[in-house]
This record gives structure tokens, C-alpha cells and sequence, in this order.
């Protein structure tokens, strides 16, 4: 559980200082990778196989539950708007429509 705090704190602090962040998980990611890990221009390799990293999918959630409760830091309205669309996809494809 320490860890996912540390990774909110850093989500949070990556959202809050850089607001292209707010918009492209690519970019949040390797604006934490950087920040946090000083992790430049490494092989992509390296970086998936580094195990103090946190998980692509651990930065998107936990962007996801941020930008919930932040509005301030929630993406432009297209990009809100995408990702509601994709989520609705992802939610008819479990449920098997």
C-alpha cells in the first residue's frame, strides 16, 4: 500500500506541475519515469524489465482516480470525452454486447 501512495504522490505532483500530462498517459509516464527515476532515452526493454518502476497500468489508474476527484486536473474536454467512449467500449466488450 506504500507504494501506491508514493505513486499517487507522484501522479499527483506530475498533473499538478505539467499540464500536458493531464492529457496523454504517454506522456505522464515518462514525465514520472523521468522525474522520479531519471530514466532518459533507456531501450524500452530496460524500462519494462526495471522492477522499481511503477506499472503503466498503476500510473493510468491512479491518474484516472485523480483526475475523479481533481477537476483542476482533469484532460481538455475531447480527450474526457474519448475516454469515457473507450471505457464504454471496454465495459459492452466484458459484459459480452
Amino acid at each position: 500500500m506504500n507504494r501506491l501512495k508514493n505513486v499517487s504522490d507522484m501522479v499527483f505532483h506530475c498533473l499538478t506541475l505539467y499540464p500536458d500530462t493531464r492529457n496523454s498517459d504517454r506522456d505522464l509516464i515518462l514525465r514520472l519515469y523521468e522525474d522520479f527515476y531519471n530514466i532518459y532515452e533507456q531501450p524500452f526493454y530496460k524500462v519494462m524489465c526495471d522492477s522499481r518502476l511503477p506499472s503503466f497500468e498503476s500510473i493510468r489508474r491512479t491518474r484516472q482516480k485523480i483526475q475523479e476527484e481533481y477537476e483542476e486536473l482533469r484532460a481538455v474536454k475531447p480527450v474526457e470525452d474519448a475516454r469515457i467512449a473507450k471505457q464504454e467500449e471496454y465495459i459492452a466488450y466484458a459484459n459480452g454486447e
